[in-house]
């Protein structure tokens, strides 16, 4: 840190001795703020602007009144009116030491370039804050505005945006709205910093809350549409037919609705879902099963029960399924606002001072290519991790493969589970001996598969959760579109195939321990399955588009043949997978 004083020594600003002192003794990388610190920044702000502190410059640049308050001044505007004065009266030092005067560890880097505005950079850091980090590194926080900033950045490696990003675990990049983050030198070369050290790297974005609002209005609107709908049509003899088509309706809605990769369609899809959903709710007609001709009428009730239940949590589905669409939709914006303005190289990138400039590039040197091929795979995945780079890098399409597919892992895991656990206890109570020996033991099976997934999806990395949720998603659905025909039948006759040589049974634990192999193998052992067959089923549960999911599973298909015909194959036969 001796350097760093004396660079701050030669500065002609005037120095206050403590704050010197200050920045000396703790590591620049320490320089960082907690999530409160950012509240109370927000509050002040807002404090600072009623009061007429901070208002629009003289020159035109930063007309924030004019917004609608929601993206508030700029960077610039915030750090010359507000973090400046405050940071002078407190004695020159940093904002971030001001408010933390010992320093904190670093858990996130945050990079941004300047240019949005202070509520619109605060919203999106605010929202996307990882679970398990506690303090961040900002520059517009940590470096000392009144000290010689520019006696710190003599040498980018040993600057302190380079020591703090060392430092973190993850890269948070905050897109803006004026212009890509990566027309700036100094981003790319923090992308090129958190490449070359295997950081996580993630998308910033704002709270979606509002949308998602809006759309439980939207569902709740289908859902009194659905028992309208049951309450004025009357199909009288034919009801049970009618719901046949209305169940096959619903499964085709919900398999299209997760395939699709249109934004308007997945919200017609799943608004029709929600309509379907609520109609059989209220207009079925319970099937016959194990306990309907039990002497106990807790047990008779049981069927009519869990039945609707059942019904309710499909049309809970397509809320959730809502809820992934609007997720997926801002993660597009968001990598729309990183490609505005950005030519798809560094080096076209600018930087202030020429010095600076140099510097930089002369340290990325011939890594150039490596660093645009790094924030390329952030922009389509809406994250850049060490195994999505190593996927991509094989010809695996990872478009928003870091945006989570939530809303079949959340059935699966939440009321399926809970209703499996519910008729488990059943069957193991009052059933008889025959179907004890063959329900209680698969289902048992089905619940400590779930179970066990849900302690490795939680201990895993970023981007394997992200991996995992598609699995359970993609198997999830060839579970319903097979297990859909039953229930056809079932309609159909009136009563459940229970009959002793029926193999109904298997299929949901033939489901659910395929999604337990996958989950346990983890994005990378599935990649890495031989006769190239890992990659093809990678890009099969990564695709959302459905032609790429088609030819995914059609070269999976020609693969497995292949080997078949020819166990000894090439190592250009592992290699890359050309499909997207």
């Amino acid at each position: 840190m001796a350097s760093v004083g004396a660079s701050m020594a030669r500065s002609d600003i005037p120095l206050t001795v403590h704050a010197v002192a200050l920045h000396q003794r703790i590591s620049p990388d320490r320089w960082c703020v907690t999530f409160s610190d950012l509240k109370y920044l927000r509050r002040e702000v807002r404090r600072a602007i009623a009061t007429g502190e901070i208002k629009p410059p003289d020159d035109g640049t930063d007309n924030f009144l004019d917004a609608d308050g929601h993206y508030g001044p700029s960077i610039y505007t915030v750090t010359e009116q507000h973090i400046k004065p405050v940071t002078d009266l407190a004695g020159k030092m940093s904002w971030a030491l001001m408010r933390n005067p010992e320093g904190l560890d670093c858990d996130v880097f945050i990079s941004h370039a300047w240019q949005e505005g202070i509520f619109e950079f605060l919203s999106k850091v605010m929202h996307s804050w990882p679970h398990s980090a506690r303090q961040a590194w900002c520059c517009m926080l940590a470096n000392p505005q009144h000290l010689d900033i520019t006696g710190l950045l003599q040498s980018p490696q040993h600057s302190p945006f380079a020591l703090a990003l060392q430092a973190s675990q993850t890269v948070l990049v905050v897109p803006n709205r004026h212009c890509s983050i990566y027309t700036r030198l100094w981003c790319c070369y923090e992308a090129y910093l958190a490449q070359e050290q295997g950081k996580v790297i993630l998308i910033a974005r704002a709270s979606d809350w509002k949308e998602i609002w809006r759309a439980m209005e939207h569902m709740g609107l289908a859902a009194l549409a659905g028992i309208l709908l049951a309450w004025v049509l009357d199909f009288k003899g034919w009801t049970e037919h009618v719901n046949l088509g209305v169940i096959c309706l619903v499964a085709a809605t919900g398999v299209c609705s997760m395939g699709m990769a249109k934004n308007t369609v997945r919200a017609a899809l799943n608004l029709t879902g929600g309509v379907l959903c609520w109609y059989l709710a209220f207009e079925w007609r319970t099937v016959r099963g194990l306990y309907t001709e039990s002497p106990s009428a807790f047990l008779r009730a049981v069927p009519a029960v869990a039945q609707r239940v059942w019904i309710i949590v499909v049309a809970g589905m397509f809320l959730l399924l809502e809820t992934d669409r609007i997720k997926s939709k801002a993660t597009e914006n968001e990598a729309a606002q990183l490609r505005r303005g950005y030519t798809g190289s560094i080096v076209d990138a600018a930087c202030s001072r020429a010095e600076d400039e140099q510097r930089i590039r002369e340290e990325i040197g011939d890594k150039i290519q490596v660093v645009d091929y790094a924030i390329e795979v952030l922009m389509s995945a809406g994250m850049s991790t060490p195994t999505l780079r190593e996927i991509a890098s094989k010809g695996v399409s990872i478009q928003q493969a870091a945006t989570p597919a939530l809303a079949l892992p959340m059935l699966m895991f939440g009321p399926f589970l809970a209703i499996t656990l519910f008729t488990l206890v059943l069957d193991a109570i009052y059933l008889d001996s025959f179907w004890t020996w063959r329900l209680v033991p698969l289902r048992t099976l089905t619940s400590l598969e779930r179970i066990l997934m849900i302690l490795l999806i939680r201990q895993s990395p970023r981007d394997e959760r992200c991996f995992d949720y598609l699995v359970i998603q993609k198997c999830a659905v060839v579970y319903l579109a097979v297990f859909t025909p039953s229930m056809f039948q079932c309609e159909m006759v009136g009563k459940l195939s229970y009959q002793k040589d029926s193999m109904w049974f298997v299929i949901p634990p033939v489901a659910y321990t395929t999604m337990f192999i996958f989950v346990l193998l983890g994005f990378r052992r599935t990649a890495n399955l031989s006769c190239g067959l890992g990659l093809c089923l990678v890009q099969l549960f990564l695709a959302r588009d459905p032609y790429v999911q088609l030819t995914a599973a059609g070269h999976c298909i020609r693969r497995k043949n292949t080997a078949a015909e020819s166990p000894k194959s090439s190592d250009s036969e592992s290699g890359t997978w050309s499909g997207a």
